[in-house]
Formats: structure tokens, C-alpha cells, sequence
């Protein structure tokens, strides 16, 4: 299957060609002793034969250069000569589309292109011709002829060639005679002239799916960047789950199981909550926070003095260890939102940079039009030494 020529590719080989201007090769025929304007007219109404596709390459080869002769003697000639493959190649066409073809007969300034191909058949061989029409993108005739070896041999190829392109042209009809004079001149009706509308060719997508090689290196980066610290955000997210759920709970029990403990021998008795002296049963039991409170963290916050007379004595709360675990709890939970919060972020632009890699322009096909206008042509060879020399050429 053809190949888009990359945007890239194509500037390199424009590069190449100012730097060999030695490379480069005319290819407008013009009659010797023909006007320059006649001659341009002339060049507007040509039109171009393309070399055959054919599984036999001689055979191919062979029948195209009849063919053009004989293309040339029905006024079917002056355009650049190019291979099939080759336009399909340099126009991005997938197949034999009209609407793309037609497009690379606009490049090199043609009304008519003429295509086909010859397979092997029984018994010999069949050729199968297009007359495309420019303009319009639509066929104006084809043909489909089956030939013998014989046919194809130096003595009758021109014959043949002869013989294909007369099948390939419309059929001639004669216009019907007019009536006998009379002394009244009789003046045939006529039907006002009607110019068919050329069929539109279809609407190129200017977007297509499909990994871009290469990919740009800014899509790659988005990609990995996103996709990493939006992965670290959501497990840094989960373990700070974890941790309220297990560590921090432990610690907050702990601490409340400690508020009640105030002679400190890790035991709750009866020496915790009774004392003779009243005023220090008070002081032992005010600190207490009890897993059976609705709201452990509520209740240790509780500020019992809010109207003493230093702001310290305000600010005092009912039992400040356990406050403490609750303000690391909040902390740790908001850090917690905070994290799922960047990593579903991160994980939406990871994805739409998941997309933007196999979403991308068309290479446009403008760039390929523009060589084919200056007929611009690439060649390799084989070397001795193995490897390849490159040739570029064309037209001004």
C-alpha cells in the first residue's frame, strides 16, 4: 500500500534540490516555431498518459510508450509522463480514487488523465483503460481489451496500441441532416445548452486516527508526565486513606484511653475517678475524654473557660493530646481529598494526551500537488560498494 510523504521528508528533498540545481531537467514541449501563449493554451488542453501497472514490468513498460504515441496522434499528449504508482505515491491516494486523481491532474496542469493497468490472462493478456476527465473528477469513457503475446511484439505493439486507444475514446455520432429548403427557412428548434455541474469530490477529513510516526515529542512528554505524578497522586491518596483508618485510629484511642488515666500506672480503677479531696476528683475527671462520646474530637476541643482572663485560659481546651491526634487527623484528610483531587485531574489529561497521539492532521496533500507541478521526480540506485545513490530532479 503507498505512503503519504511526510511534511518533513518533502522539505528535506526540496533542501536537496536547491543544493543540486545541476539535477534539475525541463519538461515543457513546446513545437519549435509555436506562440508562447498558443503554446501555454496548448499545455491547459493536454493530457497525460501514466505508466501502466502490469505484473509483467516489460510487457508494461513497453505498451505505455505505444500507447502514448498513440495517445499523442488523438490529440491525448503533451503532459508530463509519470508512472501510475508514481502519482498515487505523490498525491497520498489509497486507490485509484477519481476525486485524488483528479486532484494530481490539476498539479500538472492537465484536462485529461489517461490510466490503467495489464494483467496476465488466459491465453495472453488484458489491458484496462481510463479516461478521466479533470475537471469534473468523473470518467469520461474506458475500455477493457484482451491482447495475445502476439499483439505485444516490437512489429505490432503500435497497432495494438492504435487499436486500444480507438476503443478508449467516445463514440462519434453524426448530426441528424436538416430538412429541404423552401422559400420559408425553416429554423430547427433548439434546446437551450445545459453545462452538466461537475460532481464534487469528496470532503477530506482534516483530522485522521492513527499513531503519528513520530510522534511529537510534546505529546509524549504531556503523556508522561501526566500519567506519572497523576499515578503518584492517587497512591499517595490511598495510603493516606489507610493511615486515618488505622494508624491515626489507634493513636486517637489511645489518647482518650490516656486522658482518663491520671495516676498514670497505664490501669482505669477506682484511683482515676475517686478522691477524698473533692476539688482534685474535680481536676482528674475534667480532662476526660470516653470512646462513648458522639464526637471524640468535638469533645476535646471543648474550651470549658471562655470567659478567663488570659487568653491562654481561653484558648485552653478540655484535652489537648487528644487534640492534637484530631488536628494530624484533619491534616492527613485533607491532604487525602487533596490527592484523589490532582490524580483524577491528572488521569483526564492523560487521557486526552492518550488521544492526541492517535489523533492527528492529514498531511496535506498541497505539499505533494506543488512537486507535482514542478514534475519533481526521485530516483535511487545501487552502488558497488553497496550502498544507494539518490537523484532528484525538476522542472521550473
Amino acid at each position: 500500500m503507498p505512503r503519504r510523504l511526510s511534511s518533513s521528508t518533502l522539505t528535506t528533498l526540496l533542501a536537496a534540490t536547491i543544493a543540486w540545481p545541476s539535477s534539475a531537467a525541463a519538461h515543457v514541449r513546446v513545437a519549435p516555431g509555436l506562440p508562447a501563449a498558443l503554446a501555454t493554451s496548448q499545455l491547459e488542453e493536454s493530457a497525460s498518459l501514466l505508466g501502466l501497472e502490469s505484473d509483467d514490468a516489460a510487457a508494461g513498460a513497453a505498451l505505455t510508450k505505444a500507447l502514448r504515441k498513440a495517445a499523442a496522434k488523438r490529440g491525448l499528449g503533451g503532459g508530463p509522463e509519470m508512472s501510475l504508482v508514481e502519482m498515487r505515491l505523490t498525491m497520498g491516494c489509497e486507490t485509484n480514487s477519481e476525486a485524488c486523481l483528479a486532484e494530481g491532474g490539476k498539479a500538472i496542469e492537465v484536462r485529461q488523465l489517461i490510466y490503467g493497468e495489464l494483467r496476465k490472462s488466459s491465453g495472453g493478456y488484458k489491458v484496462q483503460l481510463y479516461l478521466l476527465d479533470v475537471g469534473s473528477a468523473g470518467i469520461a469513457s474506458n475500455t477493457t481489451v484482451p491482447l495475445s503475446a502476439a499483439d505485444l511484439s516490437p512489429d505490432k505493439i503500435d497497432a495494438t496500441a492504435a487499436k486500444v486507444i480507438q476503443s478508449l475514446l467516445p463514440k462519434e455520432t453524426d448530426d441528424e441532416p436538416l430538412p429541404a429548403t423552401t422559400d420559408t427557412p425553416v429554423v430547427p428548434e433548439t434546446q437551450p445548452e445545459t453545462t452538466p455541474e461537475p460532481d464534487k469530490p469528496p470532503r477530506q477529513k482534516k483530522y485522521e486516527w492513527g499513531r503519528e510516526k513520530p510522534a511529537p515529542r510534546w505529546k509524549k512528554i504531556g503523556l508522561g508526565v501526566t500519567a506519572g505524578v497523576g499515578g503518584a497522586a492517587l497512591i499517595a491518596g490511598v495510603v493516606m486513606a489507610a493511615l486515618l483508618r488505622t494508624k491515626l485510629r489507634d493513636d486517637l484511642f489511645e489518647a482518650v484511653d490516656k486522658s482518663q488515666d491520671d495516676d498514670g500506672d497505664g490501669v482505669l480503677d477506682a484511683a482515676d475517678m475517686d478522691d477524698p479531696d473533692t476539688e482534685k476528683n474535680e481536676a482528674n475527671v475534667a480532662n476526660n475524654i470516653y470512646r462513648s462520646d458522639s464526637d471524640l474530637c468535638e469533645t476535646a476541643r471543648f474550651k470549658p473557660n471562655p470567659n478567663a482572663p488570659t487568653a491562654e485560659e481561653r484558648n485552653a481546651v478540655r484535652n489537648a493530646a487528644v487534640t492534637g491526634v484530631c488536628n494530624r487527623a484533619d491534616g492527613i484528610e485533607k491532604a487525602q481529598f487533596a490527592a484523589f483531587g490532582a490524580g483524577a485531574v491528572l488521569g483526564v489529561a492523560a487521557i486526552a494526551f492518550t488521544v492526541l497521539l492517535f489523533v492527528h492532521k492529514r498531511k496535506g496533500s498541497e505539499g505533494a500537488a506543488a512537486l507535482l507541478r514542478h514534475d519533481f521526480k526521485l530516483s535511487a540506485a545501487p552502488t558497488f560498494r553497496g550502498g544507494a545513490q539518490m537523484g532528484i530532479g525538476f522542472r521550473f
